[in-house]
């Protein structure tokens, strides 16, 4: 495989078959490569033309703008747009995003809790194994849900929500998925991705969106006073000098 990676790697024959094929359901970034891999499986079952284009953005918007959240995760952020290695921050900026990271650390909750079939799940996480895909998940809603505010209110029949809300609804069902807890317990501590519902409250829990379209309250659960700021959306961090 790493012989190849060499080669042409915009040859079909070359290396994606190694990653990803057609039939696959899942995406894929090559960091190396600075290349998203979005197979047809993935795409064909979110796409309907005739659906509201905020919904559309749920879906399929926000699988294309989760690959641009690849590029400025912490790994990501590591290489150019070449794929060669370098900061692509400046030095001003670099310090609030080192401060995002650390952030998003040691506020992630590593205990969880899941209850399935009478049955309650309890587990630890390791923060660092699922930074990359928190961050882009985070970068990628608010990079979508950025097109519906300038869209027109369009009701869909029968459902008694807003555009930002159907947004949200849609983009939680993008992440169904029929797995049973017992078959994910190596994906519970070795995986770099959360579990479907995990995924989900770290992205609304951290999405100011989440929370106006939903009016929650300061302090809930999906509305804490501290949250991750996407990507490019950050503070700045001032040097002190001692």
């Amino acid at each position: 495989l790493y012989s190849r990676y060499t080669l042409d790697p915009y040859s079909v024959n070359v290396i994606w078959p190694h990653f990803l094929t057609a039939f696959s359901t899942h995406t894929a970034f090559i960091y190396g490569l600075n290349t998203f891999m979005i197979p047809l499986a993935v795409v064909g079952h979110v796409y309907d033309s005739q659906l509201p284009r905020h919904v559309v953005m749920a879906r399929l918007g926000n699988i294309l703008a989760r690959g641009l959240g690849h590029n400025f995760d912490y790994t990501g952020i590591k290489f150019d747009a070449t794929g060669k290695i370098g900061i692509m921050l400046s030095e001003d900026t670099n310090p609030s995003y080192t401060t995002v990271v650390d952030n998003s650390n040691s506020q992630f909750n590593r205990t969880k809790s899941h209850r399935e079939n009478s049955q309650l799940y309890s587990y630890q996480l390791q923060p660092g194994l699922t930074l990359n895909q928190r961050l882009s998940d985070i970068t990628a809603a608010n990079l979508s849900l950025s097109t519906v505010p300038e869209l027109q209110d369009t009701k869909l029949p029968w459902v008694p929500f807003s555009s930002r809300q159907v947004y949200f609804i849609s983009l939680a069902q993008t992440f169904c998925s029929k797995k049973k807890m017992p078959e994910v317990f190596t994906t519970l501590y070795e995986g770099t991705t959360l579990l479907p519902f995990d995924r989900i409250t770290n992205l609304v829990s951290n999405s100011e969106q989440f929370a106006v379209a939903f009016s929650c309250a300061l302090g809930a659960n999906m509305h804490p006073e501290f949250k991750v700021r996407p990507f490019p959306l950050f503070e700045k961090v001032e040097n002190k000098v001692n």
